[in-house]
Order: C-alpha cells, then sequence, then structure tokens
C-alpha cells in the first residue's frame, strides 16, 4: 500500500514538474517574443532617426550650397548696375537683383546658424531684395538713379562680396574635407560642439560668425520700400512736441474713455519700460465694468493710454455681446461712432470701411484735411449691433501719422486722370486722397471709384505725375466691405 502511494506521489510530482516547465517555456517564450519585438521597435526608431538626420543633413546642404549660389550671383549683378548709363538697361538687371536675393534670403533663412548672426545676413538680404523692387519700379518709369541711390548699390555692392567670400570659404573648408554636421549645428549651435567632428564643423560653419564683425558698419538704408531702415525708426507724428502724463493723469483719461459712470473698479497693470526702442510707451489700465456678465472675471475692459500726449492707444472690451434679432442699422451705427470720436477728440473722421464680427462692426476711419481723405490717419472702432456701446478702439496708425499737412495742388485734373484708365472701366466717383507707399511716403491720388464688368475697383493715380500708385478691389458681402 505504501509503494502505491509513494507512485502516485512521484506521478503527481512529475506532473508538477511537466507543468512547471510548460510554464516556464511559455514565460520565455513571451519573454524573447517581447525582446524581439523592443529590438525590432528600436531598430526601427534608430533608422527613422538616422534617415530623419540624413534628411536634415541634405536639406541644410542644399540649402546652403544654393543660398551660396545667390549670393554669387547677387554680387555679380550689383557690379553691372554702375557700368549700364539708361534706365532701359538697368530693368532686367534689378529684375534679376530682385529675384536673386529674395532667392537668397530664403535659402539662407533655412540654415541652423545662431539667430543673432543671421538676422544680420537675412537683413542684408532683404532689404537688397526690397530696394532691388524699388529701383526696378523706378527704372521702368525710365527715371535715373540719384547719387545717393549709387552711393547706396555701392555699398551693398561692398557688403555682398563680402559675405560672398564668406560663402566661398566655407564652401573651399568642406571641399578640403572638412564636413559640416547640420543637425549637430541645429542641436548645440556652432559655439558647443566638442567632440572631434564637432569641432571640425564648428571651425567651418563658425566662419559665417564673422559676417556680424564684417557687417558692424553696414549703414542705414533709406530707399522707397517697405524694409527701409527709416520705417523701424518712425516717431508717432501725433505726439511730437506732447508733455508726458503723470499716472494718475492717464488714470483720469482712462476713465473718462471708457466713461466714469460705468466702471466697477480700474486698476493699472503694466507701464512700458520708456528706454524700449521703436515703441510706443503706454500705461495700460484693466477696469470691471458694472454691466459685466462674468460675475467670476476680475477686468472686462483692458485700456492702454501713451505715457507721452496721454492718447487713448487701443481699448478692448471682452464682455460677450448678447445675441438677438434687433440689431441698429449699419447707417445709425456708423453716425454713432462718428460721434463717439467726436467727443473723444477726433474729429473729421470718415467711415469708409466695415466689417461685422461677432455680433459688433468694426469700422475702419479716415482721417479728412480740406475734403481729402488722408488714409494714413486710420482708426479702428468696434461697435456693438445690438445698442451701439463701443466695446473696441485702434489708433495706432492715427498717433504715428496724424498731423496737419501742407497739401501739395495737383497738377493734372480729375478729367485728365480719368483718362488714364481704361475704358472697361466705369468710372462712379472720382476724389482726392492722401495715401501711404510700402514706403510710407505719401502721395496726393485721385482715387477712381468704379466697376469693371461685375466687379468693384479703386484706382490710385497720381495727381502730379498721372502715375498709377495702386489698384484695390473692393469686396462686399454679408460680412462687411473691404479692400484687397
Amino acid at each position: 500500500m505504501p509503494d502505491k502511494q509513494d507512485k502516485q506521489k512521484d506521478k503527481d510530482n512529475f506532473l508538477l514538474r511537466f507543468k512547471k516547465k510548460l510554464s516556464d517555456r511559455h514565460i520565455y517564450s513571451v519573454f524573447i517574443v517581447v525582446i524581439a519585438v523592443m529590438i525590432g521597435v528600436g531598430v526601427y526608431i534608430y533608422k527613422e532617426k538616422a534617415n530623419y538626420e540624413t534628411y536634415l543633413q541634405n536639406t541644410f546642404q542644399n540649402s546652403f550650397y544654393e543660398g551660396a549660389k545667390y549670393i554669387d550671383d547677387v554680387d555679380n549683378l550689383l557690379s553691372k548696375i554702375n557700368v549700364t548709363n539708361k534706365p532701359s538697361q538697368r530693368v532686367k538687371i534689378f529684375t534679376d537683383l530682385y529675384r536673386e536675393a529674395a532667392s537668397a534670403q530664403t535659402n539662407m533663412g533655412r540654415l541652423p546658424y545662431n539667430q543673432e548672426i543671421m538676422a544680420t545676413v537675412l537683413k542684408f538680404l532683404t532689404q537688397l531684395s526690397d530696394f532691388s523692387y524699388a529701383m526696378l519700379i523706378k527704372s521702368a518709369d525710365n527715371q535715373d538713379l540719384t547719387k545717393e541711390e549709387v552711393n547706396q548699390i555701392n555699398d551693398l555692392a561692398k557688403y555682398a562680396t563680402v559675405l560672398s567670400n564668406k560663402m566661398a570659404q566655407i564652401k573651399q573648408d568642406v571641399s578640403d574635407g572638412n564636413r559640416i554636421n547640420w543637425g549637430e549645428i541645429q542641436k548645440e549651435g556652432e559655439q558647443n560642439l566638442n567632440t572631434k567632428e564637432g569641432k571640425a564643423t564648428k571651425a567651418v560653419a563658425g566662419s559665417i560668425s564673422g559676417v556680424k564683425k564684417d557687417f558692424q558698419n553696414y549703414p542705414t538704408l533709406i530707399y522707397d520700400g517697405p524694409f527701409s531702415d527709416h520705417i523701424q525708426k518712425m516717431e508717432p507724428e501725433a505726439l511730437k512736441n506732447e508733455e508726458y502724463v503723470k499716472k494718475d493723469e492717464a488714470l483720469k483719461i482712462a476713465k473718462d474713455f471708457i466713461g466714469q459712470e460705468k466702471i466697477a473698479k480700474i486698476d493699472m497693470t503694466y507701464v512700458t519700460d520708456t528706454k524700449q526702442k521703436y515703441v510706443i510707451p503706454v500705461y495700460r489700465f484693466a477696469a470691471k465694468m458694472k454691466n459685466d456678465n462674468d460675475k467670476e472675471r476680475d477686468y472686462s475692459v483692458v485700456l492702454d493710454i501713451t505715457q507721452q500726449g496721454g492718447m487713448p492707444l487701443w481699448m478692448l472690451n471682452y464682455n460677450e455681446i448678447q445675441q438677438t434679432d434687433k440689431k441698429l442699422k449699419l447707417e445709425d451705427l456708423s453716425a454713432k461712432t462718428k460721434e463717439f470720436l467726436k467727443n473723444k477728440g477726433y474729429p473729421n473722421m470718415e467711415v469708409n470701411y466695415y466689417e461685422i464680427v461677432d455680433g459688433a462692426v468694426v469700422f475702419n476711419f479716415a482721417y479728412e484735411q480740406n475734403g481729402v481723405t488722408i488714409y494714413s490717419d486710420l482708426i479702428k472702432v468696434k461697435a456693438s449691433l445690438v445698442d451701439g456701446e463701443v466695446v473696441g478702439f485702434e489708433s495706432q496708425g492715427y498717433v504715428m501719422t496724424h498731423k496737419e499737412r501742407t497739401l501739395p495742388k495737383p497738377k493734372i485734373t480729375a478729367e485728365a486722370a480719368k483718362k488714364e484708365v481704361s475704358e472697361t472701366f466705369k468710372i462712379e466717383r472720382v476724389k482726392l486722397t492722401l495715401i501711404p507707399l510700402n514706403s510710407k511716403r505719401e502721395v496726393l491720388c485721385y482715387e477712381l471709384k468704379g466697376k469693371n464688368g461685375e466687379k468693384d475697383f479703386l484706382v490710385y493715380v497720381n495727381a502730379q505725375t498721372a502715375k498709377h500708385e495702386n489698384i484695390l478691389e473692393v469686396i462686399k458681402n454679408e460680412n462687411g466691405v473691404f479692400t484687397q
């Protein structure tokens, strides 16, 4: 009997051991599969990363060589300009220069160099392209270059040669076997490369760092274009000769502008550092309105008052406009917002365009002087369609340019201006305007409003030269009237 029990016990132990082995083998198999999957995923990720790094390397390398080629072309084209003596001969050169400089800027902008260094290069190429376009337009009008413009071209040529030589130096270093690892530059920056390959990359890629030093004396470039240096340095015309206001004075102005009776509380939340360049210093106020429908919100209105002159620069009411079918007529709203501006010290403002946004209408007002629309002096006013309450205000355009101007007298008549457009353009109205060019220079123009087929257009004919300064299409839809 004990023998039978022992045999049964041995049998049971054998079965347990067998099951355990099966279990161990199963776990082991699962473990092997998991490891294999992890290795596979790791290999895949590694390959994908390697492929991406190769892609980046090739992309940066291509951008570098393309940029270098365009910079060489720019250098070559600049040397040709002063060889020609007729505007018509310069048109093609300036056309090519405008295009090549823009292409150089695009390619160089893709490189992962230190942004401070690249900003110098990109500013130069952007201004060069923009300047070339301005000279192209001038040459196409058969106008000769001024002495100042010739000097500017000579300066640009000198710096283009410096940049071209830098690029040639880097290309030669690469040809000598010093590989640039663009991916490392992107991750570490050219100043932090300490590996053997990194030091070679640093030595080669760092060559362009010298451009910042070479461009230290790069002259101020002033011309008829949007990237001219004088635009960045423009000062607010409306604030010139105005006294600086103190905080308590600014607070009173803010209360009066919003409406003292509407305010539950108001605090100053920000003061601009007056040492900042090319920024209009402001006092910023935040107010809680009595009619604010969000009781949990600290403030519902934000308003900026200029430190010099104490002029409202910007205001926005965050209170949600209640949606209703009862809405004021646009004509009534226009008159109401015009009266609002007059009461706040902005007389002679006329509505030009409007746009309906989120239960409100945004009117664009332009200043009028002696019947001439001054399009630079713009103020935007946002008013509720429900009750006409002003919920937004922006006067930066007005603050930057407003002054009483001595307007020139037209040298051509309105009838002569009409003859400068196509016979298919059916003129509905002619008026005198002062419009800003891209360079912010203002020109007196006849604004010819009319139709060509089913489309509405505004054509601006220079009142001194009869030159077409601009053509805008007027877009009208259920959301407003605006131009493009």
